[in-house]
């Protein structure tokens, strides 16, 4: 997908270095006090067919990921992908850059989605409700939902 000054990418492998320091700040930022942090499975988004690594470019600048899989908590809506992590560097935050991101990501890659938030993350909590009702009005679901010790809330939505 490309917009005048948007553009997703796959990540391609030889790449994986420049996510892994990106996913670095983004660690630091959500959890200062468990830093440095290894993410298990990011070698898995160029093994495993439902992981999808994208790059995030503004004019050219790499300035974000998202990091799509098929892995749900919600068993009834049986959800086909999900987002595992997305990143805006902060200088390109409250641009509107993260909303347009994400609705490209929903309509280039279709299908039944989960998005979740972990319940402390109250950003995260109104950045995806507001993006998501942009994008899909009323037509979708919200959950809260306990999965291993953790509360979540989690929008379900078909693309």
């Amino acid at each position: 997908m490309s917009g005048d000054r948007l553009n997703i990418q796959l990540i391609h492998e030889d790449e994986k270095y420049i996510l892994k320091a990106m996913m670095n700040d983004y660690f630091y930022e959500m959890e200062p006090d468990n830093f440095p942090r290894q993410y298990p499975y990011l070698d898995s988004y160029w093994e495993e067919k439902d992981r999808i690594p994208i790059k995030v470019l503004w004019d050219g600048d790499w300035i974000g990921f998202v990091l799509i899989n098929a892995w749900h908590i919600d068993t009834d809506f049986q959800a086909e992908r999900s987002i595992a992590e997305f990143y805006i560097v902060p200088p390109m935050r409250r641009r509107g850059i993260g909303q347009t991101l994400a609705r490209a990501i929903f309509s280039v890659y279709q299908g039944k989605w989960e998005i979740r938030q972990n319940q402390k993350n109250t950003s995260a909590i109104a950045f995806w409700r507001n993006t998501i009702a942009i994008f899909k009005g009323d037509d979708y679901l919200e959950k809260s939902l306990e999965w291993e010790g953790q509360s979540y809330i989690i929008q379900l939505f078909q693309s």
